[in-house]
């Protein structure tokens, strides 16, 4: 299962879920740090999302838990912050949560071409991982639009699929 990780599951993961289930038709699911659950997607996030061809209507939020990071086969998040409250709740899946930013600069750097087990993709980024120039700590961050127009959900959606793309490109999902 790939779990997408924000603040309070209601825009930035909501769409990364949607986005990964239209593209893969795999198991994706969302959380948040500070969650309270059962709240629909943010109306913005409804709009961008439906303008894709995505009904997410349906989404409730979740609170994040130690068991769903725990059982997540990978873990990407929205900030460094959010990466840290994965790993402090699930410390032995340190390995396998990133930011959704990190991960896509390592995947690309990785050079996969060819679709493979999440198990793969996580070997060819460990590999990889200290060839690669460390970026500015604002590199890795998925601002929250949640408090801005529906222009800033539209571009925080564009940011999300730029990302997801070289991901879902070589991640056979279950």
């Amino acid at each position: 299962m790939l779990l997408f990780v924000c603040q309070g599951n209601l825009c930035r993961s909501p769409m990364a879920e949607f986005l990964a289930r239209a593209t893969t038709g795999g198991a994706a699911v969302s959380a948040g740090t500070h969650a309270v659950a059962g709240r629909p997607v943010h109306p913005h996030a409804l709009t961008a999302l439906a303008e894709e061809g995505i009904d997410a209507s349906g989404f409730r939020s979740r609170a994040l838990t130690a068991s769903l990071v725990g059982e997540a086969s990978l873990t990407l998040t929205a900030t460094r912050e959010q990466r840290g409250a994965c790993t402090r709740l699930a410390p032995r899946q340190l390995g396998q949560v990133f930011t959704l930013r990190q991960f896509a600069r390592l995947v690309e750097a990785a050079g996969l071409r060819a679709p493979t087990t999440v198990d793969g993709v996580l070997e060819a980024v460990v590999a990889v991982r200290s060839n690669v120039q460390p970026v500015p700590p604002s590199s890795d961050e998925i601002a929250d639009p949640v408090a801005g127009t529906l222009d800033d959900m539209r571009a925080c959606l564009r940011l999300i699929q730029r990302d997801l793309a070289p991901v879902l490109a070589v991640l056979k999902l279950p």
